[in-house]
């Protein structure tokens, strides 16, 4: 005759001969388990095409919060969302026709020098620039990030491509997923 559930909680907790240890059952919280991603303070997105009117669209943004940190000083917190979406244009003259300094990257590489370029701070538009290819099939964007995010945003890449060849190998003939869907809604 079967133990009432009661029963065989004492004996489990007794530890008797047979019966499993019980554990010890921890509610989870979506909270603690939804992914953080870093924002890329410093990041930038250089355009290396020739249309003079580029810009670009990616679902996502980041969130800025202004908090009070313990001295009373008003700061202000960035957060990565996936809600909204973020615009970068890489349009180098004004409506005048006149060039506008700010936006061209300075730098030693003469492939990069005086061209165009966006901030861009959100780690999965760092990716998505990285995939865009022009059509000859070679980058349209430079993507260039401070050092210590270096280490984050290859695992992340890496990630990202591992679950992006999964999904195309696995739903490649189904008609359904396939590799030009994502966690944000595009490849």
């Amino acid at each position: 005759m079967p133990r009432k559930a009661d029963e065989l909680d004492v004996a489990q907790q007794e530890g008797q001969a047979g019966a499993p240890a019980l554990q010890r059952l921890v509610r989870l919280d979506v909270k603690q388990v939804t992914p953080r991603l870093t924002v890329v303070e410093g990041g930038r997105v250089v355009y290396l095409g020739s249309n003079r009117f580029k810009t670009v669209t990616w679902p996502g943004s980041i969130l800025l919060k202004p908090v009070m940190d313990s001295m009373g000083k008003l700061r202000v917190l960035k957060e990565v969302t996936i809600v909204g979406n973020h615009n970068y244009d890489f349009v180098k003259f004004s409506d005048a026709g006149e060039l506008i300094e700010a936006k061209l990257h300075e730098d030693a590489d003469p492939d990069l020098n005086g061209r165009p370029f966006s901030p861009c701070e959100h780690p999965e538009h760092l990716r998505l620039f990285l995939r865009q290819k022009n059509s000859e099939g070679g980058a349209d964007f430079e993507v260039l990030i401070p050092e210590p995010y270096h280490r984050f945003m290859e695992e992340y890449v890496r990630r990202k491509e591992r679950f992006r060849t999964q999904v195309e190998h696995d739903f490649k003939d189904s008609g359904g997923i396939t590799a030009r869907h994502s966690v944000l809604g595009v490849a």
